[in-house]
């Protein structure tokens, strides 16, 4: 070895020295360290020492992997709980166990031996770090939920609904503010007369969703009825809330009564 190697070669030469200089041997440790200087017995070891370093391999590129590790489970939120805060994760990672692993500056969520989410560690606690790309992705891919509910409801409720927008998407017009349109127009005059319109409007050949709200006032006017009305509601607990009206022989009944008592 060049450690053995190289401690022996000093070992030799401190023997050498001493036997020339017979006079520096004492039995007194301290005495004989006396008599070489401190400068002198310190590049010995200096140089044994680069000798030694030679031999020794070089530290690893990749350091030592001294962290946490925890196997989360993921529910319907794409979040992992780990040491009192909420992680975020791609929406396609819930419903499934993920694994952790934390150090003093960072938290790296992995399935199998991809990582799918990097943060940086919190020591707060309640607290939820989110990746902005997580949550870009997250309303991307709700508003392209939302659109096909709303393209299944309008091919069920109105089947010529798929020739239009066929043939706007041809024209590379945007589909998601004509399907919205045209679920307006579903709420207000129901399946029926919707899909009439859209049968007259295909038949003509005036393809676009403002033919199609002429198209049902002209009807609706034919028949007597006022055009339709919508009032958009934001998103809530009220949104799909369904009125039903009862019947007013209830108020003739209140009335009878009021002029049996007079």
């Amino acid at each position: 070895m060049p450690c053995a190697r190289a401690l022996e070669s000093v070992t030799r030469a401190r023997l050498a020295a001493t036997l020339d200089r017979p006079r520096a041997w004492s039995p007194n440790p301290v005495a004989r360290l006396a008599v070489y200087p401190a400068s002198r017995r310190l590049s010995r070891v200096g140089s044994a020492g680069r000798v030694c370093s030679r031999g020794l391999l070089a530290l690893p590129d990749e350091p030592f992997p001294a962290s946490d590790r925890l196997d989360v489970e993921i529910g319907k939120t794409p979040y992992a709980r780990f040491d009192l805060n909420d992680y975020s994760v791609p929406h396609d990672r819930t419903q499934r166990t993920l694994t952790v692993f934390a150090d003093i500056d960072t938290v790296r969520i992995a399935e199998g031996n991809e990582v799918v989410a990097t943060h940086a560690r919190s020591w707060d606690r309640g607290q939820q770090l989110e990746n902005p790309g997580h949550l870009h992705r997250l309303v991307a891919e709700k508003k392209r939920a939302r659109q096909h509910r709303g393209l299944d409801r309008l091919a069920k409720a109105a089947p010529s609904s798929q020739a239009l927008l066929r043939c706007l998407a041809e024209r590379n017009e945007n589909l998601g503010s004509n399907t919205a349109r045209l679920l307006q127009l579903l709420d207000a005059v129901g399946a029926d007369a919707l899909e009439d319109a859209l049968v007259e409007v295909l038949e003509r050949d005036t393809v676009h969703i403002g033919a199609v709200r002429q198209v049902v006032d002209k009807h609706r006017s034919e028949r007597g009825l006022p055009p339709p009305v919508t009032i958009p509601l934001p998103p809530g607990d009220h949104h799909d809330l369904v009125i039903v009206p009862h019947a007013l022989s209830t108020y003739d009944a209140l009335k009878k009564d009021s002029n049996d008592v007079q």
